[in-house]
């Protein structure tokens, strides 16, 4: 077993599985209730004023982490159902639920392989987890299958981030952040002729002073007319692309950008 320059055992675990459990103090500067007033503003252009609908509309949320974001649409009125890879996460955003009412029901699952005999209303798949899909075959599976987890003019609203972002943040960069009971510093790079963004969190607990944790977190940066024409094949019309959370026309600047699509009235996948 490697050991660091403070004598501490080096431990390389999954993407999140260190720091799925301090994932909320890394990101508290995430405007979470500016995303879902977002997810909201959208369905109301396309489904109508869903949250006085007598039939609650139904949302699956890919990726969800601890559940930040649909905890507060669930909280508005919307029905969830919410899932990521991490166990970790998943462990936090029940936590986070188990005093509401009516909380998302949170499982563990892969969202490029999940299936469900359930249908809904609208998929999201935010805050680039898209992304971490490697490859372009791939990327054509995960649509497919949301088109088939979607009622019939169902709704699709996901994000990636854009190749300025990477350039401008993350090409050898670093940081680093003291919590309570954490300490964790990052590496990043960005591979430019393969797309690749990488991230290495070294992250230690206070509660386990002789280890160290590493994940290493790889991201496919994707052009927005390859992501555009992967949604199209799979069965969805797209209805908007856009920058931030004001649906801003994107720019050669944007760090994130947005799809809102529809499934294709067939509910046939295209070109196949």
């Amino acid at each position: 077993m490697n050991r660091d320059n403070l004598g501490r055992s080096e431990e390389r675990v999954n993407p999140y599985q260190a720091l799925g459990t301090i994932y909320d103090d890394v990101m508290d500067h995430v405007d979470y209730n500016g995303w879902a007033d977002f997810v909201i503003d959208i369905l109301r252009d396309y489904n109508g004023d869903s949250q006085n609908s007598a039939k609650p509309i139904r949302i699956i949320e890919c990726g969800c982490g601890t559940g930040s974001l649909v905890i507060r649409l669930a909280l508005s009125g919307f029905k969830i159902t919410a899932f990521d890879k991490s166990k970790e996460m998943i462990a936090q955003a029940k936590s986070k639920g188990s005093q509401m009412q009516e909380p998302p029901d949170f499982m563990v699952a892969d969202f490029g392989t999940f299936r469900s005999d359930k249908a809904y209303n609208v998929c999201l798949c935010l805050y680039d987890s898209v992304n971490y899909i490697m490859s372009q075959s791939a990327l054509e599976e995960f649509f497919s299958n949301i088109n088939q987890l979607l009622e019939s003019d169902g709704i699709l609203i996901f994000d990636i981030c854009t190749e300025y972002n990477s350039i401008t943040y993350f090409d050898n960069n670093s940081d680093e952040n003291f919590g309570k009971g954490h300490h964790y510093t990052r590496k990043m790079t960005y591979d430019k002729v393969n797309r690749i963004q990488q991230n290495v969190f070294n992250i230690w607990f206070k509660s386990e002073p002789k280890k160290l944790y590493i994940e290493t977190h790889q991201q496919m940066i994707y052009s927005e007319s390859v992501v555009r024409a992967v949604v199209e094949k799979s069965g969805f019309t797209v209805l908007e692309i856009v920058d931030g959370f004001y649906r801003d026309r994107v720019r050669d600047d944007s760090l994130r950008i947005h799809f809102i699509c529809r499934k294709a009235k067939s509910g046939k996948l295209l070109n196949k």
